[in-house]
């Protein structure tokens, strides 16, 4: 299973769906993401923000403008980040099975609070506490 096919997915559908937008709602556009090379981090790191917004509307996840630049930002943030920190490095950590390396590491990235720790290690099928607390 390459990268894209595995965190990378998974973290950016986390990212969107927040603000009363289900996972299982921005899951429907995986396939559009993947093929606009939304869940490739080292392409986030180089596209203007410009850019990203095209490319969430071709996907088909339009939130309209405000939220499309407050995505657009946090995906940009997102691929620097891990650009920056190195992308083996942060998927070491995000598969690791250690809930809190994994929210340590997320909640680094501008943009990503508890939500989108919670829906990502919902995706990866972690068992999170009662308190919804990874």
């Amino acid at each position: 299973m390459s990268a894209d096919e595995g965190v990378w997915p998974d973290l950016i559908v986390a990212i969107l769906s927040v603000n009363s937008y289900p996972l299982e709602r921005t899951y429907q556009h995986v396939g559009g993401l993947r093929e606009q090379g939304l869940c490739q981090p080292q392409r986030l790191a180089t596209w203007e923000l410009g850019e990203i917004a095209k490319r969430l509307g071709r996907a088909g996840y339009a939130r309209g403008p405000v939220m499309t630049d407050i995505f657009s930002r946090r995906l940009a943030a997102l691929g620097q980040f891990v650009v920056d920190r190195g992308v083996e490095a942060c998927e070491d950590v995000l598969t690791s099975g250690s809930t809190e390396n994994i929210a340590a590491l997320l909640r680094q990235v501008h943009g990503i609070g508890d939500v989108v720790v919670r829906n990502y290690l919902a995706m990866r099928g972690y068992s999170l506490g009662p308190s919804g607390r990874s």
